[in-house]
């Protein structure tokens, strides 16, 4: 089960969770799964939710331990989880497991384990508090999917993707690059990128992308670089402003090696001359 959902911790408190009626309604009514243990970790009270979850019913899980009803690998989890707690430990926060329904879905549930404490401070139970995040695990996935796919067709069209802080100023690695003009990582950081550029080139691309940076436009430009041959190759340059409630969080720019087509064009001046 995993979650991004934030789920409350229960507070101290001397209410007898067997006889609450508060509770009994909290647990027919949430569409969270409760389960509830005592401190020797035998099932103290289960809501429907959580009997759905592990496909049993809830009356059978009252008064036996995970290891005798569950699967290993929750039982694992809960188990540690609640041996932790009596011990006295910290017990980590969003814990994930995924389960599989009876038609055959996959469903991920994040798990938080809590103790519960009398007025006095003793551990009276652990709580687990379960949330369903398969839809939210599913944006991730999409999410994820997207990003290689525009990474995927950016690397077909021999494009080179930066970054840089608000200011121009590169604070992130560009592989790609560093692999075309043999630069290392410190030389290429902040504005040292600048000297892979053609000398004959350096200087109105240094002031064209100030320009951009000042305005805050798009900056299309085109550069010879420098590559680890000491050959150069041609690049056209596109970079754009990320805005966000009005200010400028980051730039992102892609180069594209335009080489044999200046190649070409040069090829057919020569011939028309």
């Amino acid at each position: 089960m995993s979650a991004e959902t934030s789920v409350p911790r229960p507070r101290k408190s001397g209410v007898d969770i067997s006889d609450s009626g508060l509770l009994q309604g909290l647990l027919s009514q949430s569409p969270f799964a409760f389960a509830f243990f005592d401190p020797e970790g035998r099932f103290h009270r289960v809501d429907e939710v959580f009997a759905d979850v592990v496909g049993l019913p809830a009356e059978r899980l009252v008064g036996r331990t995970p290891g005798e009803m569950l699967s290993a690998d929750l039982t694992a989890l809960i188990e540690g989880s609640v041996r932790a707690i009596a011990e006295g430990a910290e017990v980590e926060g969003d814990q994930r497991i995924r389960v599989r329904t009876a038609d055959g879905e996959t469903h991920h549930w994040s798990l938080t384990f809590s103790p519960v404490h009398d007025d006095e401070g003793t551990l009276r139970a652990v709580c687990l508090v379960g949330v369903d995040i398969t839809e939210s695990r599913q944006v991730e996935e999409d999410l994820r999917r997207s990003e290689e796919r525009y990474r995927s067709l950016v690397e077909a069209q021999s494009q080179l993707v930066w970054i840089t802080a608000p200011t121009g100023a590169v604070l992130e690695d560009a592989p790609q690059w560093r692999a075309i003009t043999g630069q290392g990582l410190e030389e290429y950081l902040a504005h040292g990128w600048l000297d892979a550029v053609h000398p004959e080139d350096r200087q109105y691309t240094e002031e064209a992308w100030h320009e951009a940076l000042r305005g805050r436009t798009m900056f299309e430009w085109s550069y010879r670089a420098r590559t680890r041959a000491s050959g150069y190759r041609h690049f056209e340059v596109r970079a754009v402003p990320i805005i966000r409630h009005g200010r400028v969080v980051e730039w992102v720019g892609a180069n594209t090696d335009v080489t044999p087509q200046r190649e070409a064009e040069e090829m057919r001046g020569r011939l028309t001359d």
